[in-house]
């Protein structure tokens, strides 16, 4: 014996009776009862969908194409922006004119752009064996008048070894 708590017509949820495969409904409609079932749902009429993409790319802050730059050579600077939230996107990458490889430094300026606040250091390189071009894509926070600076390394790279980065950044 159940006791009735609440009668459903037969039109009433139908698109879930559907996806439970309960084909046709009775004439009578359903009845719920007290017992309580445990119950999983898989499938839903809702789309998240999921797309990640970096931000779009307009014009990069760039010191352009340099072959054999010297050591502290920056080669990339966004110059101080406003306080805030910013999408950063880094890319770097060599020539193929010569061979050996160059380390970059990617560096979180302060204000007087005097010091680092923060700094990642890495390698790009030519020729066949040791080809890279390294892409960050980051969310950072500024402070009033920081600013992001890719610049060479205490590695310069060899004499005819050419290089560029470009940063985009733009408030996210």
């Amino acid at each position: 014996m159940s006791t009735h708590l609440s009668s459903i017509s037969n039109n009433f949820f139908v698109n879930l009776l559907n996806r439970l495969g309960v084909r046709p409904p009775p004439p009578d409609g359903f009845d719920l009862i007290n017992v309580v079932q445990p119950v999983t749902l898989v499938d839903s009429d809702i789309v998240l969908p999921v797309l990640q993409s970096t931000q779009l790319l307009d014009l990069p802050f760039s010191a352009g194409y340099s072959v054999a730059p010297a050591i502290a050579a920056v080669l990339a600077d966004t110059g101080q922006q406003v306080a805030g939230t910013y999408l950063v996107y880094v890319l770097a990458g060599t020539g193929t004119e010569g061979s050996g490889s160059c380390g970059l430094v990617l560096a979180r300026r302060n204000a007087a752009n005097a010091a680092d606040i923060w700094a990642q250091a890495f390698n790009v390189g030519a020729g066949a064996s040791n080809n890279s071009s390294p892409i960050f894509s980051q969310r950072i926070q500024l402070q009033t008048n920081e600013r992001l600076v890719v610049r060479v390394g205490t590695t310069a790279g060899t004499a005819l070894l050419g290089i560029q980065a470009n940063i985009w950044i733009v408030a996210g």
